[in-house]
């Protein structure tokens, strides 16, 4: 940011496979803290266990359908004023983490492999916040993956619809 202000993160992400069953249970976390000069510490932690089947459909063809569950803890259980606001880093804070500390995400993927060096994937997916039975956004994830010699070319699509809430207007 610009006062100069140090923020520390660190991310880890846990996968477990099971052949037998034909789950997977990833876990995710990641915490920030940001040193603010003179006004003391800021951070956030935040959890995200997610529970998935490997569908195959054919040969080159895969459906892995999911559930999420997710869980933040911040510093500050209130918004800071606008001067403090402005200093801290979207890592550490923001209004739609203040407002969105847990939720659930069912989703489902389709993933088709035509050749051996392309990779077409979509995905759609419907989270909630901590009203659990309420969606808050339904996103929609297109990617086409080609290698190119010994690169890659990703090419994307993504559509991301949130409702109107107590925490948003329309």
């Amino acid at each position: 940011n610009d006062h100069w202000d140090t923020v520390f993160g660190i991310r880890k992400r846990l996968r477990y496979r099971s052949e037998a069953q034909n789950l997977t249970f990833q876990l995710a976390g990641a915490a920030y803290l940001q040193q603010l000069r003179n006004n003391g510490r800021e951070w956030h932690g935040l959890l995200k266990g997610t529970l998935s089947q490997r569908w195959l459909l054919s040969e080159k063809t895969v459906n892995i359908p999911s559930i999420r569950l997710f869980g933040r803890l911040l510093s500050r259980d209130e918004a800071p004023g606008q001067d403090y606001a402005a200093r801290l880093d979207n890592d550490v804070y923001s209004n739609y983490k203040a407002d969105h500390r847990y939720g659930i995400t069912i989703a489902d993927q389709i993933t088709h492999r035509p050749w051996l060096d392309t990779l077409w994937t979509g995905r759609v997916a419907i989270t909630s916040n901590e009203n659990l039975f309420e969606p808050d956004y339904l996103s929609f994830n297109a990617i086409w993956k080609q290698m190119l010699g010994e690169g890659q070319l990703d090419l994307g699509y993504r559509f991301t619809h949130y409702w109107a809430d107590e925490d948003r207007s329309k």
